[in-house]
């Protein structure tokens, strides 16, 4: 069937050094078949050849594996028509490029000793940071890649959310950063908020110690704050 397939017919559109071979595409589109409902008549020679050709012109080798015949045979009761099988060929690189991604990430990042004594939650927290970041923060695969501006308010957010939900995650991604809100006493975040609402105190002790606070804490070597006579004049 496909030893008299002419190549010079496919309309090419990848490089041909990563092209599949006519009897690799066709195979894959016979298991498919075994997979999916099709009317015998519409199975025949001449349907598998313009099949392949089309599809030898538009996906590299690597699309025609097992995983991608699972995942088009698992989305589709009767055999897809063309445009139907790019659709679910191209979901399923999507799909692949982050399983892939996340492989990467936990072979590059995750595979020493700290990482292993974090918790099963604290371990996704983080896989799923350096997973958004390498690819750029876009919410869905789909999307294109967001400004850089973008970018950084979702990471910050991310970031917060991390802090707010599960901290070990937090201090294992951004230790020095932790360990500074510690000897603050307070999120950096949290206190920014807390110290531009000052202006709404009324004017007395309280209003006194807290600009004390304050000042104590922007100086190199900050003081312990002690209500004195002078916050209470």
């Amino acid at each position: 069937m496909t030893s008299s397939f002419e190549t010079t017919n496919v309309v090419w559109r990848i490089d041909r050094s990563y092209a599949a071979t006519a009897e690799k595409i066709a195979n894959w589109l016979r298991q498919l078949m075994d997979l999916t409902q099709k009317s015998d008549k519409e199975v025949n020679k001449h349907f598998v050849t313009n099949l392949t050709m089309m599809l030898m012109g538009k996906f590299e080798k690597w699309y025609f594996t097992v995983s991608s015949l699972e995942y088009v045979a698992s989305q589709s009761k009767f055999f897809p028509a063309y445009r139907e099988l790019c659709d679910h060929l191209s979901a399923w690189i999507e799909l692949e490029k982050y399983r892939r991604a996340n492989q990467e990430i936990t072979e590059m990042y995750c595979n020493h000793a700290d990482f292993a004594t974090l918790t099963p939650e604290a371990k996704e927290w983080v896989r799923n940071f350096y997973l958004r970041q390498s690819h750029h923060w876009k919410d869905n695969p789909e999307e294109s890649v967001p400004s850089a501006d973008m970018q950084s308010d979702r990471a910050a957010r991310f970031k917060s959310l991390m802090r707010q939900y599960c901290v070990s995650a937090y201090e294992y991604l951004f230790s020095d950063e932790a360990k500074q809100e510690e000897d603050d006493g307070n999120p950096t975040d949290i206190w920014e908020n807390f110290m531009r609402d000052l202006k709404y105190f009324p004017e007395g002790p309280i209003k006194n110690a807290l600009r004390q606070l304050q000042k104590n804490r922007t100086s190199k070597k900050p003081k312990p704050l002690t209500l004195t006579k002078k916050h209470l004049s």
